[in-house]
């Protein structure tokens, strides 16, 4: 399993086919993705994706903003924040869009058991 970049979590897509690396900042509310490909490193540029997080009064949807984005608005990084992502663990779920495929994961990685 490849190691994070950046420090965060890394979440799976699909059999392998690309990654997101999650950072996440309980305390601000805020989270980065980063949009990587099958090895874990590639940045690969994607229409913004979205995150759903549970709350107290029911699913939120928050739209990531792309960082540095190209002139078509896809991007590599992106970040958002909110109330809502002042919670560890995060409970939700991303979907994003890759080569036109839809993916979603769960917002925390699966635990490795070691």
């Amino acid at each position: 399993h490849p190691e994070a970049p950046h420090g965060g979590e890394l979440l799976e897509l699909g059999e392998e086919e690309a990654h997101l690396e999650l950072v996440h900042d309980s305390k601000a509310g805020s989270v980065t993705v980063y949009v990587l490909g099958k090895d874990g490193k590639t940045p690969i540029s994607v229409a913004p994706p979205t995150i759903v997080v549970a709350t107290k009064e029911g699913p939120k949807e928050i739209t990531l903003t792309a960082v540095n984005p190209k002139a078509d608005g896809t991007a590599d990084t992106f970040k958002g924040s909110h109330a809502a992502l002042m919670v560890e663990p995060l409970d939700g779920r991303i979907r994003v869009t890759i080569a036109g495929k839809a993916f979603q994961s769960p917002l925390e990685a699966a635990p490795h058991n070691h």
